[in-house]
């Protein structure tokens, strides 16, 4: 009989200190929202945090590292990396519209067909292969 009195003591105690942790973790948070919301905004955008340029990357890096490492540790890391690598290529791939007077790298898509710089054409791929590369 006393040893389930002190029992029943006991986990109310374990219940009553549970129940405290939780109303300080619970008051806790709502601080930490409430400075968050107070403070000033964090940039991420590597363009617009100019104190830091490359906390953004290093972030994105860590990040992608530790998600890589959880997915090796289930056995997907080959089908993480992938995927990873498959949006890396989605994200970057230039799909915004042109500035005005900005020329295409496909020159049939530029007014008269003009070619941008560096462009090399099937005509001094001939030239080379005739007279030589210092043509």
């Amino acid at each position: 009989m006393q040893q389930t009195e002190e029992a029943a003591s006991c986990c109310s105690q374990i219940a009553s200190s549970a129940a405290g942790c939780l109303s300080r973790l619970q008051s806790l948070i709502s601080s930490a929202s409430q400075y968050i919301m107070c403070s000033r905004s964090l940039r991420f955008i590597t363009g617009q945090n100019q104190q830091h340029p490359y906390m953004c990357f290093v972030v994105k890096l860590v990040t992608w590292l530790l998600l890589w490492a959880w997915f090796i540790s289930g056995g997907f890391g080959a089908v993480f990396l992938i995927l990873s690598l498959i949006c890396f290529v989605w994200v970057n791939t230039g799909t915004r519209p042109r500035q005005p007077g900005e020329l295409s790298a496909y020159s049939v898509f530029n007014r008269n067909c003009e070619r941008i710089d560096g462009t090399f054409t099937a005509e001094q791929f001939e030239d080379q292969l005739r007279h030589g590369s210092l043509m």
